[in-house]
């Protein structure tokens, strides 16, 4: 099959297109651009976020890439590997027709920060199914990718959510230097399509993801690298998703999207956990039933102050925006801090919700909003100040459904990726390059 079954049923949707139709009619479809605010318009310090450019992935041979964005991640030099479980490879011919394409072949790209890009080749041979794939940025400029790999069912339409066997490996932007295989526990079947996060300190990396035991609550599966050697252990805690962080104060900590059990009925509270020494329960940071249930959340702690992003559930939206993209910063580990909502007709995400964090500490969030007409939605890139959400910027959504990621690739530059079809029948990576812009910048 040329289309992904790791696609689901949105991506199989898609009308048949002639694989001869030519490159120049098979462009991707243009998608005309709201204005962003006039800077004279704003006051006095305010910046606003600019498209700059958009094109489509295209590797260093010329061929078309999609790359789902499961890891999206800058290193200090601005090169990003984009990695994740779905991924199609076009050929073009030197007329630019479509030859052929092939689905999952490649573990995912580099991309540069001059715009050039390179596959990195899938570090487990014979093509296996590689699914619940992360990464983490290291100080050598490399990264450390852990993975799952998943025994595909030929009347699965769609990844299954299991794991035979974990992988770790670091790619130091050439090449992969190290591929190790993890332990597995004893009993139970792993779940790495919510997969946390890897945080790495020091040595030290660190890694978790469900693991479902039969007639048994859910557990985490922490894994940890230190020195070399990977160990693992088995956390009883009644979850829907669990993410990692560390704290100055606490260590390796986990922030678990759960029921909070101290109370008679709730769902999808945020609770932190720490390990002293062993796991215990630190402080519900969200109350699910009576705040707004969690989903796809982040979490970063640092001496100047944690941030933690999330989608809440709203009861009395409409069907397709009944979430709010809201964000807490402060001392969390401690205390609450004021709930800053950031959009309020807010469409979830695939990912976790992280901030794209900036050099010299800016940060910003890129929302996709649903319009009035709850057909179509919009890309804004919205920053926190004084307590409420400042819309930045905004573009007509190119994307499909919910698979997009941001990061950030320069001082004040945001690169975008995620899912447009291209040529009705295949997919490919749309990478839009935003620009923040302060007032008072130098020309």
């Amino acid at each position: 099959m040329l289309l992904s079954r790791r696609l689901g049923h949105a991506a199989r949707a898609v009308a048949v297109c002639v694989a001869s139709i030519p490159l120049a009619q098979c462009a991707l479809a243009p998608t005309p651009r709201l204005p962003a605010p006039r800077l004279d318009q704003e006051l006095p310090g305010q910046c606003v976020a600019r498209e700059v450019s958009r094109k489509p992935l295209v590797v260093e041979d010329g061929r078309l890439l999609y790359v789902e964005p499961a890891a999206f991640v800058p290193n200090h030099r601005g090169d990003v590997m984009l990695a994740g479980t779905m991924n199609m490879l076009i050929d073009l011919s030197s007329e630019g027709r479509v030859k052929g394409a092939s689905g999952d072949s490649v573990f995912g790209a580099l991309i540069r920060r001059d715009g050039r890009a390179h596959i990195i080749p899938s570090p487990v041979p014979d093509g296996r199914l590689l699914t619940g794939i992360r990464a983490v940025a290291r100080k050598d400029g490399g990264w450390s990718a852990v993975f799952a790999e998943s025994k595909p069912h030929p009347r699965e339409e769609v990844a299954p959510d299991t794991a035979v066997r974990l992988w770790h490996g670091i790619y130091d932007g050439k090449r992969w230097s190290l591929l190790e295989q993890l332990p597995l526990p004893t009993e139970g079947a792993l779940r790495p399509r919510l997969a946390a996060t890897p945080v790495l300190r020091g040595d030290t990396l660190a890694w978790a993801m469900t693991l479902r035991v039969p007639n048994l609550a859910n557990r985490i599966a922490l894994f940890e690298r230190r020195g070399g050697r990977w160990t693992y252990e088995i956390i009883p805690t009644f979850h829907a998703q669990v993410q990692l962080a560390y704290s100055d104060t606490l260590g390796l900590m986990m922030a678990v999207v759960q029921p909070d059990t101290m109370v008679r009925s709730d769902g999808n509270s945020l609770i932190l956990w720490a390990r002293k020494p062993a796991w215990r329960r630190v402080r519900r940071v969200v109350h699910g039933d009576a705040e707004g249930q969690v989903y796809t959340p982040s979490l970063t702690l640092s001496p100047t102050g944690g941030v933690l992003s999330w989608h809440a559930q709203v009861d009395d939206g409409p069907p397709r925006a009944g979430r709010e993209a809201r964000v807490m910063i402060g001392a969390l580990e401690e205390r609450n801090t004021p709930v800053v909502t950031l959009d309020s007709a807010a469409v979830s995400t695939q990912y976790p919700f992280a901030p794209v964090l900036l050099p010299g500490g800016g940060r910003l969030w890129v929302v996709e909003h649903a319009l009035p007409d709850m057909r179509s939605t919009e890309i804004r890139f919205v920053r926190d100040s004084a307590q409420t959400g400042v819309l930045m910027g905004r573009i007509p959504n190119p994307y499909l459904s919910q698979f997009y990621g941001a990061t950030a690739v320069g001082p004040r530059e945001v690169l975008v990726t995620g899912l447009q079809y291209f040529a009705n029948r295949y997919i490919v990576s749309l990478l839009l390059r935003v620009r923040v812009e302060c007032r008072g910048d130098k020309p």
